[in-house]
């Protein structure tokens, strides 16, 4: 599906009705107004959404382990403006709030319950964007783009449909094991000596791994007396004077199964396991990949 000329505006102007941009597609951090910018100006009265709020990687985005390590690396602007996108988050403690409250709901120092734009276009101000040094070989491809992978998939179900249930302030994501569990199946035949090995996004509307370049979903075969990395399905970049350039990009596709065969034997187990970073970074924020499926050859 192409992808409308139309969204590729409007994403970069998202804002409520007065005019002031929800976010900034980290261009610039966001003034709403000095007033009620703590998530403990919401407590009293918001109890419940403010407890599955801080359960959230928005509520980690600026202090989670990974940022900090990539943030020690590469101090970008671009970056603190959505991990922390408030003008008070700036040399404050707030910044620990990451991505609170007052981001969506504050806007001239007043709350507002509802936020008016609570659709792909405002999820996008932080999740779509293009490299820093666009590579003239990458045709356009994004550094993130998982908006526009949604919008490519055609799917009916909106981001606050699957990270929003219900209306929860928890927004589950690619850290929520049980919903990559959902998001990734695999399925294992054997035959003989043989097992076809067919591994697929599904219930989910972009692409997985999605979000940022370093993520994968690798496929390991463990027996008695073997371990192998049957595939690693991600992005793979090569640095060079004019930016990344993304060599392959071999993420799941829903709808596209991807299906690979391998020697196994019965008691043999095939796990499929999610990293989140580089194997040096996450040695450096001392995050463990996780294991999603892991299933027992028969």
């Amino acid at each position: 599906m192409r992808v409308p000329a139309a969204f590729l505006v409007l994403v970069t102007t998202a804002g409520g009705s007065d005019g002031v941009p929800f976010l900034t597609r980290g261009q610039a951090p966001l003034d709403v107004g000095g007033r009620n910018v703590s998530a403990a100006d919401c407590v009293d009265c918001h109890e419940e959404t403010v407890a599955q709020w801080q359960t959230s990687r928005h509520a980690q985005s600026f202090s989670n382990a990974l940022f900090q390590v990539a943030l020690q690396k590469e101090s970008l602007d671009r970056c603190v403006n959505c991990h922390a996108p408030l003008v008070e988050q700036r040399d404050s403690a707030l910044s620990s709030e990451g991505v609170s409250c007052a981001a969506c709901h504050v806007r001239n120092g007043e709350a507002h319950g509802n936020n008016p734009v609570l659709d792909e276009n405002l999820c996008a101000q932080c999740h779509e964007f293009a490299f820093l040094e666009e590579h003239p070989l990458n045709r356009g491809q994004l550094s993130q783009g998982t908006v526009r992978e949604w919008l490519e998939s055609g799917s009916t179900r909106t981001c606050v449909d699957c990270h929003m249930p219900e209306g929860s302030h928890a927004f589950p994501g690619a850290h929520d094991v049980e919903m990559l569990q959902r998001a990734l199946t695999v399925d294992v035949e054997r035959l003989g000596d043989i097992c076809v090995i067919s591994l697929a996004a599904t219930r989910v509307g972009h692409r997985v791994p999605t979000g940022d370049l370093f993520r994968r979903v690798d496929v390991e075969l463990h027996g008695e007396l073997h371990s192998e990395l049957l595939t690693s399905l991600g992005r793979t970049l090569e640095t060079t004077p004019h930016g990344p350039l993304v060599l392959a990009d071999e993420r799941l596709v829903p709808g596209e199964p991807w299906v690979l065969v391998a020697a196994c034997q019965p008691g043999d187990d095939l796990v499929v396991r999610y990293h989140y970073a580089t194997v040096r970074d996450a040695l450096a924020a001392n995050v463990v990949p996780v294991v999603v499926h892991r299933v027992t050859v028969r």
